[in-house]
């Protein structure tokens, strides 16, 4: 090709490690979960990813209660005392009648309609429902909870009857991008054997943290000590109670639309002609009704793992202070802790490593604690912070060199490579989350090659970091002067 004399432009394109800054915390969070028609999810379902609260609501069942209303061909299942009032029968065209009426003097006005239209179906309402804890949605209720202690995007996994725990392993095998883990829902002599399998999955994905909780029971309850991988795992207590009691909204009720099949009320009302008028007859029926909340208004039924609240306050102090800031020192909303715990049980759990969650009339409740399960004369991953933080590092790091693959083994990529880590580093530690009043004092990156790597295709990168540890006691000493006498 040929040139007019002057200055010539081209670009071309290079391999370019751009940071995209510090990743944040991705949870993966395990209960109980329930489809819009009331089915449970499970194993097979896989893993369902959610950015917020909505997208929950758009594919699970998120009334904190729910109820099912069935067609009059079947017998009630609703819990209703033997003394109550008769079932009432919600009819097509919207008229409440007894059990046993005799409908005769009504034959004259079904006289005119269509032989071929299909009748709509008759819902049983009954005039008092009394709520038992079979209908708390109690996966949908820790999830609320988690939201509403500043957790972010997430992954659902759901545990059915017939799930084996040991299953979970392999619905994780593809997801290296899981930081935090904790069992918020589930039957408790479950919990311990869900949490088995997700702390020998921490040995596959290194960079992930299991979050889990300790009863308090007066028998003692070690179990959840004993890790494989305790400077990956932090443990709280006690159990939690919710401040607000469990309702049910519009998509609780689910109404029997086909034999065994349900629909939640809240879809019908936008549906078709046949639909909307379903859902005004069994809407009307409905405000008629009593309810009654005694029996999952109790303690026991509000009751709680503190693991949702706690990871929820994980990604709120990433978010708003770093990964470098312990998540403790802060509040938990909508709960308080079902057992009081004085100066010298906060000791005892403190030696133990387990992080205590503390009520009082001027903070409400508080996470007092930031320890992991290491040994507590081990202070190298003694707090959370600090291996979270490394967590984070050892993530985004791997994830920014991937383009590098199968480049040369050269001093050019070797070059490339260390100034796209101390870029990453040198922001880390304008942000505050490195110690050191300079950059040479926080961190350092060094090409680490040892006999035979390049023939083997190694590049090996040193990195060091000084990380920051959290003030866990403040020691205050007065002294007081006093005038000698002359």
């Amino acid at each position: 090709m040929s040139y007019y004399p002057g200055v010539h432009i081209f670009e071309k394109t290079k391999i370019s490690l751009a940071n995209a800054g510090m990743s944040g915390l991705k949870p993966l969070l395990v209960g109980r979960f329930l489809n819009k028609d009331g089915t449970p999810r499970s194993l097979s379902d896989g893993l369902l990813h959610i950015d917020n609260w909505h997208d929950f609501e758009a594919v699970c069942l998120s009334s904190p209660l729910f109820l099912k209303l069935e067609m009059k061909e079947k017998e009630t299942t609703l819990p209703i005392s033997s003394d109550l009032l008769s079932k009432s029968f919600v009819r097509s065209d919207g008229i409440d009648i007894q059990e046993g009426e005799d409908e005769d003097e009504d034959e004259d006005e079904d006289e005119d309609e269509d032989e071929g239209e299909q009748p709509l179906p008759e819902i049983i309402v009954p005039p008092i429902i009394a709520f038992q804890k079979e209908n708390l949605n109690t996966g949908s209720i820790a999830l609320s909870h988690y939201f509403s202690n500043g957790g972010g995007a997430c992954y659902l996994l759901s545990l059915g009857e017939d799930d084996v725990p040991a299953q979970i392993k392999d619905a994780l095998f593809e997801y290296d991008d899981i930081s935090l883990m904790a069992v918020i829902d589930s039957e408790y002599d479950s919990t311990e054997a869900i949490n088995t399998v997700l702390d020998s999955t921490i040995t596959d994905n290194l960079q992930s943290f299991l979050v889990t909780r300790h009863a308090l029971l007066p028998y003692g309850d070690d179990t959840a000590l004993s890790r494989i991988n305790r400077t990956r795992t932090a443990t709280y207590a006690p159990d939690l109670l919710l401040s607000s009691l469990p309702r049910i909204y519009d998509d609780g009720y689910l109404v029997e639309w086909e034999k065994d099949q349900y629909r939640s009320l809240a879809s019908l009302e936008n549906g078709s002609n046949e639909e909307k008028t379903v859902f005004k007859m069994v809407n009307k029926a409905l405000n008629s009704t009593h309810f009654l909340y005694e029996n999952v208004d109790d303690d026991g039924s509000r009751t709680l793992s503190p693991c949702a609240a706690v990871v929820g306050c994980y990604c709120r102090t990433e978010r708003m202070a770093g990964i470098w800031k312990a998540p403790a020192n802060v509040s938990i909303i909508g709960a308080t802790p079902v057992t009081a715990i004085g100066k010298l049980k906060h000791t005892q759990l403190n030696d133990s490593h387990i992080n205590a969650i503390l009520w009082n009339p001027r903070y409400n409740t508080v996470i007092m604690g930031a320890r992991t399960q290491e040994d507590p004369n081990k202070p190298a991953w003694r707090y959370v912070p600090v291996r979270l933080l490394f967590n984070t590092v050892e993530r985004d790091v791997r994830k920014m060199l991937r383009p590098m693959l199968f480049e040369p083994n050269s001093a050019s990529t070797r070059q490339i490579v260390t100034s796209a880590i101390n870029n990453y580093l040198h922001m880390l530690w304008k942000k505050g989350g490195l110690y050191g009043s300079s950059p040479e004092e926080a961190f350092s990156v060094a090409i680490a090659l040892q006999d035979n790597d390049a023939n083997n295709g190694i590049l090996r990168v040193k990195i060091g970091m000084a990380t920051l540890r959290p003030v866990e006691f403040i020691f205050l000493e007065f002294t007081q002067d006093m005038l000698l006498p002359a």
